[in-house]
């Protein structure tokens, strides 16, 4: 099925570049694409991208790479797969609303920081293999092993989600805290930045449980991208900060 839908996208490219008029290069459209190009320069914009890539990007990452490590990490069948991966869709889903009302009460950079901890905390444990240790006892060796059942990782993965369903809003209220005028070209871009997770973050899971050998892999990757955005956010928060107490002193 997939080669047929991508055959059928090249067809429609080909005519949609064959039959679809082109507009005329006017004044208006140049300034455009040199707002775009500017806006592209900021590293703000970027910043709120890294922040995207994992509240979206890795949501749609997870979305195609959760009903495989259901079936490979706890033997379930696709069916029970599909149905866990289907309740932590509509979960996330459906708190971005609730996440937009607790952006506009609190502020945007408030819940999203409040958004990378809970993720950061699920993450440490989602992290840790399954691991067997032999501890020797004063009479008898004892055997303990450590393992996370499917019913406790389905709670910190629905947790994830509905933590990302909070951030996808907190980001774009932070972006109109920042840019209310131009909330179409930098929600765009972001938007754009974000979705990149959804094909380059499968791709590093299986690198990451391919080269690592343990199912948790994929997580130790996410685990990676948060400390690299909660990184990002701090020294931003600290920039801010002695920014205001400049301009204050001034």
């Amino acid at each position: 099925i997939g080669p047929i839908y991508g055959v059928g996208l090249l067809i429609m490219a080909f005519l949609f570049w064959l039959i679809a008029p082109t507009r005329p290069y006017t004044p208006t459209k140049l300034q455009a694409e040199l707002s775009t190009l500017q806006a592209l320069k900021s590293i703000q914009i970027w910043r709120f991208g890294l922040y995207y890539y994992f509240v979206f990007g890795s949501f749609l990452a997870l979305i195609l790479w959760l009903p495989q490590y259901y079936a490979s990490a706890y033997k379930l069948s696709y069916s029970q797969a599909m149905a866990f991966t289907l309740f932590f869709v509509a979960t996330s889903g459906m708190v971005r609303a609730l996440g937009g009302w607790f952006a506009d009460r609190y502020g945007g950079r408030t819940v999203n920081w409040a958004v990378f901890w809970i993720c950061l905390v699920c993450l440490f444990f989602l992290c840790y293999p399954p691991t067997t240790m032999t501890i020797h006892g004063v009479h008898q060796d004892v055997e303990l092993a450590i393992e996370i059942n499917v019913w406790f990782f389905s709670t910190l993965i629905f947790i994830i989600g509905i933590a990302q369903g909070f951030g996808r809003a907190s980001v774009y209220k932070t972006i109109h805290e920042y840019y209310p005028q131009q909330m179409g070209l930098v929600g765009g871009l972001v938007a754009a930045i974000g979705a990149l997770g959804g094909c380059t973050l499968p791709i590093a899971f299986g690198l990451a449980v391919d080269w690592i050998g343990i199912h948790s892999a994929c997580f130790m990757v996410l685990y990676g991208v948060l400390a690299c955005c909660m990184t990002v956010m701090f020294l931003a928060i600290k920039t801010d900060r002695f920014n205001q107490r400049v301009q204050h002193a001034t």
